[in-house]
């Protein structure tokens, strides 16, 4: 049908004009313009004559009944004025018979015919226009900022989230709801008169398109983790690849992403000289993530070339001690096979080799001889091994010369071994001189002192005494025997002995050459009671005795 205020084509069921937006009639008009066959009566022509069809706004109904005195008025040939004084029957006998009047009959009217609208209420007037209204599309100028407001919206939204998975969650949040408005929309503006199909299809696709999106943002939370863990991988930012990773749930044993990120981590590191901490990121593959075999692989050579690099600069930089640390720890690995073995074994003995001798020039006699020891120990087909043997003699020597100075006796074991094992060293042989070195004999007597100037205080070391020795005997022991002066303060010293026992006898010798001398023994051994043992390397001293001195009679 077509609109009575417009005139366009519309649906037959629309309640409101899609053009205009007006309601339309209740009763539907029909499509074909109304005929209405004019009658024109005149001398030279009393028939019918059928006008041409014009297309006017029609409308449908009963025929209106015409009279033959207004078909004469509205088309007679003659004038009305004479008309008009015609007697009836006149008039009469000049009108053709009509035929009879038949109900609906199309009538063409020469004039526009004026629709005859509907009854309307005020409001009805107000309102269903623009209801109507909503039946007409957006136009293109208000669609495309509409679109791109909407864009912008969403591309906000996504940047909103702490990272990507939650920007797309809150998308997919906005996205369904922006679907539901429109399909909403596009309800109503059915609703409204709107029934063409391809008005409905941009909607229609953008109700899909937004559904699409949401679902795919409520869905693929994994993927999204995984997709921005991997951009963050390639910007070499391994924490957060890491943990959006793990948000994707991957996780160990078997998580390859994970262990290859640690992986990348450990060898950044790596280049940048970080070896301690690149170290923990391999071991991190290697421990935890077992299942990913190809990374692990990856992890324990890196750590290898790590180590080994480590060691190399370590040495070069003259850091022994850490050169060592790190290289031990290389060859203890249970995955440092053979060539790894070989090269951090020639590392590590270089390493102990020259810590040693770092040691040994600063005097730490003690570090020297146990790193040159170590070395010997454990790389004895090493080069170092086989000219560091005069290094470590040296080297003993100065622990020995240490331990004499606090502990004397403890030396002598140390010097023996230098004798022996080191002869063929300079050092070697001066072990040997000190261990057959003269040795001082020292002591102190607590008691009063002689102070008569004709009296000397003595002390001699005799050899061969004993309880009840006869007195020619004990006189040529005495007799020849190595003698000090006791000083008056009670110390006395002799000069240094030949190694051997002595027994010590004490007493005073006058100006006049008299003299009086005396030793102890034990009661029932008869065996001289103070006895100095003079022995290799190590003074000896009686220290305390608490005994007077005779004088002569």
């Amino acid at each position: 049908m077509f609109c009575i205020h417009c005139g366009a084509a519309n649906p037959d069921d629309a309640l409101f004009c899609p053009n205009c937006g007006r309601k339309q009639a209740s009763v539907a008009l029909p499509n074909q313009p109304l005929e209405i066959p004019a009658l024109v009566t005149s001398p030279e022509q009393p028939s019918f004559v059928e006008q041409p069809n014009l297309q006017q706004p029609t409308i449908s109904g009963p025929a209106l009944p015409i009279s033959g005195n207004q078909l004469w008025e509205e088309f007679g040939t003659g004038s009305s004025s004479d008309q008009k004084h015609l007697p009836y029957h006149e008039m009469s006998s000049q009108i053709p018979p009509m035929p009879a009047t038949q109900p609906n009959l199309p009538i063409e009217s020469t004039g526009p015919v004026t629709p005859i609208p509907p009854v309307r209420s005020p409001w009805t007037r107000i309102l269903e226009p623009r209801f109507g209204r909503l039946a007409k599309p957006l136009p293109l100028w208000a669609t495309l900022p509409v679109i791109a407001l909407v864009i912008l919206g969403l591309v906000a939204l996504q940047l909103t989230g702490s990272d990507w998975a939650a920007g797309t969650l809150h998308v997919a949040i906005a996205t369904s709801i922006i679907g539901i408005l429109v399909a909403l929309a596009a309800g109503v503006r059915a609703l409204a008169g709107q029934r063409k199909l391809k008005r409905f299809i941009g909607p229609g696709l953008a109700v899909l398109l937004l559904l699409i999106t949401s679902l795919a943002g409520f869905t693929q939370q994994s993927t999204v983790h995984r997709l921005q863990a991997s951009s963050l991988e390639g910007q070499k930012q391994w924490q957060r690849a890491i943990t959006e990773f793990q948000l994707a749930g991957e996780g160990a044993p078997t998580s390859v992403n994970i262990a290859r990120t640690y992986v990348e981590w450990g060898e950044q590191l790596s280049s940048q000289q970080q070896h301690s901490d690149a170290g923990l990121k391999f071991d991190t593959v290697t421990q935890t993530y077992s299942s990913a075999t190809a990374e692990v692989a990856r992890a324990q050579s890196d750590k290898i070339t790590d180590l080994l690099t480590w060691g190399k600069q370590a040495i070069n930089q003259q850091n022994y001690s850490a050169a060592t640390l790190t290289l031990d720890g290389l060859l203890k690995l249970n995955y440092c096979l053979s060539v790894c073995q070989e090269q951090g074994s020639a590392l590590d003995a270089t390493a102990y080799y020259n810590l040693a001798k770092s040691e040994l020039a600063s005097q730490q006699y003690d570090n020297a001889t146990r790193d040159f020891q170590t070395v010997l120990r454990r790389f004895n087909g090493s080069p170092e091994a086989h000219q560091l043997h005069p290094d470590l003699a040296q080297s003993i020597l100065g622990q020995g010369q240490q331990q004499l100075a606090s502990d004397c006796s403890s030396a002598i074991p140390t010097y023996q071994q230098l004798s022996t094992d080191f002869a063929d060293t300079p050092a070697g042989q001066q072990a040997i001189k000190a261990l057959h070195a003269r040795q001082p004999v020292t002591g102190h007597f607590i008691t009063a002192i002689p102070n008569d100037p004709s009296l000397t205080p003595t002390v001699i070391l005799a050899k061969n005494l004993y309880g009840g020795i006869p007195h020619d005997q004990e006189g040529q022991a005495i007799n020849g025997a190595p003698t000090a002066k006791i000083e008056s303060n009670g110390n006395f010293s002799f000069k240094p002995m030949q190694q051997g026992t002595y027994d010590l006898v004490w007493g005073s010798i006058r100006s006049d050459g008299a003299e009086s001398f005396t030793f102890f023994y034990d009661r029932v051994t008869q065996a001289p009671i103070y006895v100095a043992t003079v022995g290799p390397l190590c003074p000896f001293s009686f220290g305390d005795i608490n005994e007077s001195i005779p004088t002569p009679s």
